[in-house]
């Protein structure tokens, strides 16, 4: 695929490029190619884009009330309600929603990141891109999320928690964000690799009675027990896991240790990345048994490229940047090679809808 070498052409720009304004310049033309491939697909690419223009145009002839018997929450009716509005063609809701998915992603990046070029390429290079084409619902309610960890980060609580109930309106399994606030308060000095390993081998064995308790929470999610969906994911989710740990373990250990401590001390944010990272890693081991739970790692997982591009960025001399960065740039993208041979989100082979 096309978009293969053009990343791999934004990888060399990235590493031979000094000037962090032209970098930045960079990551918004690489943002504004990943939403055209994403906005102008075919309904074929990605495993569940032909079931979401489907529920579309079928709800553009129902009423509201016939629509909330449906599986679909509120606010993903009310979206395909108002893009019908404009047309009732399925292609507009993929237009429509690659433009939000991928603008609120970009917004977060560009805010959020040191190195927005890194990030933006480590958005394609970890697979999230290729996610966000299958999973719109969990690509929407993330959008909510990231609009609402802006509150987060400045305390309030109350207005963090409205975004999250937005979010659950695009998709329930959003609730599980309630999570980040008890987190916010733990202690900057507190390492959670005490937790994570110990709780991610509990999590992976006790993983059919998660789901049970899950299901008991959220109702919706009942009808996985007995789906495709509770066998297990050794290969996809065991290498969601073991490049989530990896990453936590190099954030944690390989930057400059005074440069850490002086992050933790000035940017409490910074902190709550790296407990975010840890959640994501032991949900994405629980995933290996029961492979809905990868839909829910996706989430926490998105957190996991400013994690890396933070430590990147926390390198204390220049050679080991680029030694590092050619490092990740190369595993990364031989990772997201092997997850698109397995073609778990049916991104392959990707058409046009204008042949």
């Amino acid at each position: 695929m096309i978009l293969f070498y053009i990343i791999i052409g934004f990888i060399i720009l990235d590493l031979i490029t000094k000037d962090e304004k032209m970098k930045k310049r960079l990551s918004i033309l690489l943002m504004i190619v990943l939403t055209g491939f994403s906005m102008f697909r075919d309904q074929s690419v990605g495993t569940d884009t032909r079931i979401f223009c489907s529920a579309f145009y079928l709800m553009n002839d129902m009423s509201i009330g016939e629509c909330l018997e449906t599986r679909y929450e509120i606010l993903n009716i009310l979206l395909f309600k108002i893009i019908g509005l404009i047309s009732r063609e399925p292609q507009a809701l993929i237009v429509i929603s690659s433009v939000i998915i991928n603008f609120s992603i970009y917004e977060c990046i560009i805010k959020k990141s040191k190195n927005p070029l890194t990030t933006a390429i480590l958005y394609f290079t970890l697979n999230y891109y290729f996610s966000f084409l299958c999973l719109m619902r969990q690509a929407l309610a993330l959008a909510m999320v990231l609009i609402g960890f802006k509150m987060l980060e400045k305390n309030r609580y109350k207005t963090y928690c409205i975004f999250v109930i937005l979010a659950c309106l695009f998709h329930t399994s959003a609730i599980i964000f309630l999570l980040l606030i008890p987190f916010k308060k733990i202690s900057k000095k507190v390492n959670p690799m005490m937790f994570v390993i110990p709780i991610s081998i509990i999590g992976f064995l006790m993983g059919e009675k998660i789901l049970t308790i899950s299901t008991s929470i959220i109702s919706d999610y009942a009808k996985y027990i007995d789906s495709e969906y509770v066998g297990s994911s050794y290969v996809t989710a065991g290498l969601y896991t073991l490049t989530s740990l990896i990453f936590l373990i190099f954030g944690l250990f390989v930057p400059a240790r005074d440069k850490i401590d002086e992050k933790y001390e000035n940017d409490m944010n910074y902190n709550m990345l790296k407990w975010i990272v840890a959640i994501g890693t032991i949900i994405s081991a629980i995933s290996i048994k029961i492979a809905v739970f990868s839909r829910v790692y996706i989430y926490f997982g998105f957190f996991s490229i400013l994690w890396l591009s933070e430590s990147i960025h926390l390198l204390s001399k220049k050679e080991n940047l680029l030694i590092w960065k050619t490092i990740i740039y190369i595993s990364t993208m031989v990772y997201v090679i092997v997850l698109s041979k397995y073609d778990w989100y049916g991104i392959f082979p990707y058409k046009f809808f204008i042949n």
